[in-house]
């Protein structure tokens, strides 16, 4: 997409030296051709070779500049894809490049680094808090058990009490165990 950019705004750049240069060379020519018009063909073709040339010289430098700036843009766009999907593996390689797009790839590589780590770190957390998850779950689990056991007995023998099953009682005893039994 940039280097379609690219050669984009250098056919606008050789459209616009093409009317540029045919404006300034008729200047320069119109007094040569009323002095002798046999050279108009030696002007028109030393012109077109001169446009051509230029043509030439600009598709070449539109290549080299998205060479070297699309490319490495290219390769970053990749890579944030892969980071977007989950793929923090993998560095953008900036040996050969200089300046700004250096500086973002050697921060976008700082940037994945960083996330590598977090991402084990919250993982070796997130670990840890199903470790201890666990071993909650399992003393709670315990802890209820030890509980139960005597509680059944309590309840069992409040209901024989409170149904005066095991002898009579006086009505302060009754709401006492009325108050077990809940």
């Amino acid at each position: 997409m940039l280097r379609t950019q690219i050669f984009k705004y250098f056919g606008l750049l050789i459209l616009l030296f093409g009317v540029g240069g045919a404006l300034i060379c008729v200047q320069i020519v119109r007094p040569q051709i009323s002095k002798n018009p046999a050279d108009l063909w030696n002007i028109v073709f030393l012109y077109g070779g001169l446009s051509i040339a230029g043509v030439i010289v600009c598709f070449f430098l539109a290549g080299f500049l998205s060479s070297h700036i699309g490319s490495p843009l290219y390769t970053l766009t990749e890579a944030i894809n892969r980071v977007r999907n989950g793929q923090y593996s993998g560095k953008v390689v900036s040996e050969n490049l200089s300046g700004e797009t250096r500086t973002l790839i050697d921060a976008f590589n700082a940037m994945t680094e960083e996330l590598t780590e977090r991402e084990a770190r919250l993982s070796a957390g997130n670990e840890e808090l199903k470790s201890k998850n666990k071993s909650y779950m399992d003393t709670l689990g315990f802890i209820s058990h030890e509980l139960k056991t005597p509680l059944g007995s309590i309840l069992n023998y409040s209901y024989l009490l409170g149904q005066q099953r095991l002898g009579e009682m006086n009505e302060k005893q009754l709401s006492a165990v009325k108050n077990i039994d809940i």
